[in-house]
């Protein structure tokens, strides 16, 4: 079998000045260098209004923007093995989420990489504003680091993929085996949560309210047999892989405790705008998640459910095409 071809091309690592920030680029660094991909460091001038005495257009705020200019050229030319991939500078204006957001998009960017305290440190107590922001218009996953640790670790070998059987949701599947076989002897442990919903919400989707044990163990071994399929796929390609259908009330809860008691190194998760309903009721399972986990959490955008269905899935046979990166 021969090497995968990383799909990564283009890594982005939002800065604002902090050491908290900055604690993203050594984690971002081995990632593009391993994947042969492109750095990018981008950070955005703060509003006109926030500079007292600056008005557009002065001497003033273009040294401001000259002096995020250097800051950043600073920061790259730390970073970076030789021969490795150019490392690009940008310095945004407008609000700081939205310029991330279509930076990424217009240059392409395969992943961003951040820590979930920057942007005003411990204003926020979980998420930063423009962290929580971004991740709801990124179109690239997210990989968001803790900042509670003098410097990150680096490669990740016991990672948990999240899975909920929408349609598309393997892409979050894809997304992980993107940044974890960077690190060769990756062990996967792919997982869903089967709930029974509350009878409100149950009546709300035609569930039946009751949650009866047949109808609890039928769709746990439909989630069974589907990651299985998946997991035979990986394991065709030489991975290590195994599966979890866990039962249960609590999906962010119960798996923030198998990463935690299966000392994963990487949690990885899809999300995509929830409807008003489940938000209301239920709250977001990835938004739990990113908040709770103690490893750094992987967050991948899906497509809504009514697009991602108008494409075909990809299946265990199709993840069986390539060998593993050696």
């Amino acid at each position: 079998m021969g090497p995968m071809t990383s799909p990564l091309r283009r890594v982005l690592v939002p800065l604002d000045g902090s050491p908290l920030a900055e604690q993203a680029l050594p984690v971002a660094d081995a990632l593009a260098n391993a994947a042969g991909a492109g750095l990018h460091l981008a950070t955005v001038t703060p509003p006109v209004s926030a500079v007292p005495g600056s008005p557009a257009g002065t001497t003033a705020e273009h040294a401001l923007h000259e002096g995020m200019r250097a800051y950043l050229e600073e920061q790259a030319a730390s970073l970076g093995a030789p021969g490795s991939p150019a490392t690009t500078c940008a310095v945004l204006d407008g609000p700081a989420a939205r310029s991330l957001a279509a930076y990424a998009r217009a240059h392409e960017v395969d992943l961003v990489v951040m820590t979930t305290h920057g942007w005003g440190g411990p204003k926020r107590l979980w998420l930063g504003s423009v962290a929580d922001e971004l991740l709801r218009r990124a179109r690239s996953p997210v990989l968001l680091l803790r900042p509670d640790r003098t410097r990150p670790a680096v490669g990740y070998h016991r990672v948990l993929v999240a899975l909920d059987g929408s349609p598309g949701c393997e892409a979050v599947l894809e997304s992980a085996m993107a940044v974890a076989t960077l690190f060769p002897g990756g062990h996967y442990t792919l997982a869903q949560v089967v709930e029974p919903p509350p009878p409100a919400m149950a009546r709300m989707v035609g569930t039946p309210a009751d949650a009866s044990p047949a109808w609890v163990e039928h769709h746990r071994a439909e989630v069974v047999d589907r990651l299985e399929r998946l997991g035979r796929g990986l394991r065709g390609r030489g991975f290590a892989a195994d599966v979890r259908a866990l039962v249960g009330p609590g999906t962010a809860e119960q798996l923030l405790d198998l990463a935690r008691e299966g000392g994963s190194d990487l949690l990885v998760i899809g999300t995509r705008a929830p409807h008003e309903v489940e938000r209301l009721v239920l709250g977001s399972v990835a938004d739990k998640i990113v908040r709770g986990a103690a490893q750094p959490v992987l967050v991948v955008p899906l497509e809504p459910a009514t697009s991602a269905a108008t494409r075909p899935a990809p299946t265990a046979a199709a993840l069986s095409q390539s060998g593993p990166t050696p």
